[in-house]
């Protein structure tokens, strides 16, 4: 991959050290860095690099060339050895997305009463980073009580205390010559220091394979060759997916809850589970997210005039339209919860689709209302038809033909079979009431018709009769 020069925000101070004091945690400034610097991309992850090691190594030096960051550096000539790194720092960086952070260096004279930050500071990377670099002069390679090794020693066992992700752990050889030793001895070398720290732990296994990829990197002098310094810089970055190693897709707007969340635990001297802590600010991002996605939905006048206005839809558009708006909802929510515990993302995901079903069934019913309204006005008509060509009309059979009528016009149905159901029920019920009322209706016309008619006509033969009757009598019969 060819390498493309980084761009980076300022630095900001993350955590605050003072002596005999809390450390603070500036939850504030590193949530305002990523607003002004993520605004585009809240739910892109980063990857969160980070570097510690002995005080005055060179570690500022390490990020600021590697990253383009502005980090603080040492000038000897006017500050001697004191450590110019202090509590930790953060900057945001471009091409390639990363968080990265400064560490105080260990070690330092400064605050030999309170080594403890020092613990409490490399736990915090080791806990946060995806990748963190190990920074190490190469004259410590070898001697098991150098600057860097006891720190190296504690944060590799701490970490088998806490429940945390894999991390990438790159130690950072510094001042490295060639003409001196070549990278295989002090590699080796390196190698079996690490063996003997993870000998000490008492589950080896764990310790060496479960939690850390290690690898080296040798740097030269910076002072003496600057330019194969920053070459060696570049060529790390460029390589393929090293930036990539995410071991939880945090996205970038839930870093600073999580980092607050695990130093608040560090400080409380806890014991860290960063899967859980991950799985508590998913289940509160889901929520907002589901939360945000229904309250834009209701807020929007074309979909409040769609489920509250008209009547003239037909419930099968009706349902087509609200899928639509599911399919666009629901893909929006699924991408801003994408690197978020699967488990909860898919609970919200139900209960948001439950949400926009149940607002919209109002909508639902309604159209579903008009259909049967237009339907049963026109089954009367159609039923008054049939009952007037044949008033003995299989009147269960009716009631099937205009039922079955209904029945495709609902034909389809999904999210509201439920409410389609209940409503066909209503309607054949309806059905058998309104054909009996006809035939009643049409019997009763048919009867008040016909006895009219009989009427006259007895009245007629009475009348005959009683003609026939003095005719009788006249004729003396």
């Amino acid at each position: 991959m060819a390498y493309q020069t980084p761009l980076a925000s300022p630095v900001i101070q993350m955590v605050k050290r003072v002596q005999g004091k809390e450390k603070d945690f500036y939850t504030s400034g590193i949530k305002k860095l990523i607003h002004d610097h993520c605004s585009n991309d809240y739910n892109v992850p980063y990857t969160v690099v980070s570097i510690i090691g002995a005080q005055s190594s060179g570690k500022s030096t390490l990020m600021n060339t590697m990253f383009k960051t502005e980090f603080q550096m040492l000038n000897q000539e006017t500050q001697g050895r004191r450590a110019t790194t202090e509590g930790i720092w953060a900057a945001v960086c471009k091409g390639p997305n990363a968080i990265v952070l400064d560490i105080e260096g260990a070690d330092g004279q400064e605050h030999q009463d309170d080594a403890g930050f020092e613990n409490q500071a490399a736990l915090f990377a080791l806990s946060i980073s995806d990748v963190i670099f190990f920074n190490i002069n190469v004259q410590d390679i070898g001697r098991m009580h150098g600057a860097s090794i006891p720190l190296l020693r504690t944060i590799f066992q701490e970490r088998l205390n806490h429940n945390m992700h894999r991390t990438e752990v790159v130690i950072a050889v510094r001042d490295y010559n060639h003409k001196k030793a070549s990278e295989s001895f002090l590699r080796q070398q390196l190698l079996s220091q690490l063996k003997t720290i993870f000998d000490e732990s008492t589950n080896k296994e764990k310790m060496s394979t479960k939690y850390y990829d290690t690898s080296v990197e040798f740097f030269p002098h910076f002072d003496y060759d600057e330019r194969a310094f920053q070459k060696k810089c570049q060529d790390i970055i460029a390589q393929p997916g090293f930036l990539k190693k995410r071991q939880q897709n945090w996205p970038v707007d839930e870093f600073p809850n999580l980092a607050e969340e695990l130093w608040k635990r560090i400080l409380q001297n806890e014991k860290l589970n960063m899967p859980s802590y991950w799985v508590l600010l998913s289940r509160e991002r889901c929520e907002a997210v589901m939360n945000k996605k229904l309250l834009s939905l209701q807020a929007n006048d074309h979909y409040k005039s769609f489920t509250e206005g008209s009547l003239t839809i037909s419930p099968i558009d009706f349902e087509a339209a609200v899928k639509r708006i599911l399919q666009t909802i629901l893909h929006e929510y699924s991408d801003a919860t994408k690197y978020c515990d699967e488990g909860h993302a898919n609970k919200m995901e139900d209960n948001l689709r439950t949400q926009i079903i149940r607002d919209a069934a109002p909508g639902f019913m309604r159209a579903l209302d008009n259909l049967v309204y237009v339907f049963l006005t026109n089954a009367q008509e159609e039923i008054e038809k049939c009952m007037k060509r044949n008033l003995f009309e299989d009147m269960d059979g009716v009631v099937t033909k205009q039922s079955m009528n209904f029945r495709h016009q609902i034909q389809g149905l999904e999210l509201y079979d439920d409410i389609a159901r209940e409503c066909l029920q209503e309607v054949e019920q309806n059905l058998r009431v309104l054909t009996r009322q006809i035939r009643n209706s049409c019997v009763m016309n048919f009867v008040g018709r016909y006895a009219k008619k009989f009427l006259v006509m007895a009245g007629h033969l009475i009348s005959i009769g009683v003609t026939l009757g003095g005719a009788i009598v006249q004729l003396g019969i």
